[in-house]
């Protein structure tokens, strides 16, 4: 579990978001891929006196350099202390992914690393924002199943010719 605590004139302040894993995929297709899915079932778990909103966001990208943000989840006037989960569910090419990134040639395959980052804030009523982050890099392998035929025949003569 990644976690930090600051000390302050107002007491305690941490953080926890637990380690985050982002397992590959692989998958075989028979067509053209049009959209890459993500969903994310992430932990948290905060103690931050006078707390005054919470959120949750979802960032991908081909890089932790290139990192979007795909969705999120808000609350005003979170409890102090809580723990939970949420399930946040966005497209990688709200990313800058496109979907001829994935889209394996015919009968061929195609990997692309993408990395995925949750981020939760807690805002105090002081006006003070307290971040913590999880990244973890997945692979996403795609094969076409489909297979290449081709085929030429017929009939062919000679017709030889003399002077």
């Amino acid at each position: 579990m990644l976690a930090a605590a600051t000390t302050g004139a107002s007491g305690q302040t941490s953080i926890s978001v637990e380690s985050l894993t982002a397992s590959n995929q692989e998958a075989t297709i028979d067509g053209d891929v049009s959209d890459v899915g993500i969903t994310a079932d992430l932990r948290y778990d905060h103690e931050v006196p006078n707390a005054d909103g919470r959120v949750i966001e979802l960032h991908v990208g081909p890089s932790e350099s290139e990192l979007s943000q795909v969705t999120f989840v808000s609350e005003a006037d979170p409890q102090d202390a809580a723990t939970g989960t949420v399930t946040l569910e966005g497209s990688l090419l709200e990313a800058g992914f496109t979907a001829g990134q994935f889209d394996p040639p015919a009968a061929g395959t195609t990997t692309t690393e993408v990395v995925v980052q949750a981020v939760i804030e807690v805002d105090r009523a002081n006006g003070e924002t307290v971040t913590r982050t999880a990244t973890d890099t997945a692979t996403i392998t795609i094969h076409d199943d489909g297979t290449i035929t081709a085929a030429v025949g017929g009939e062919v003569s000679f017709d030889v010719q003399i002077e």
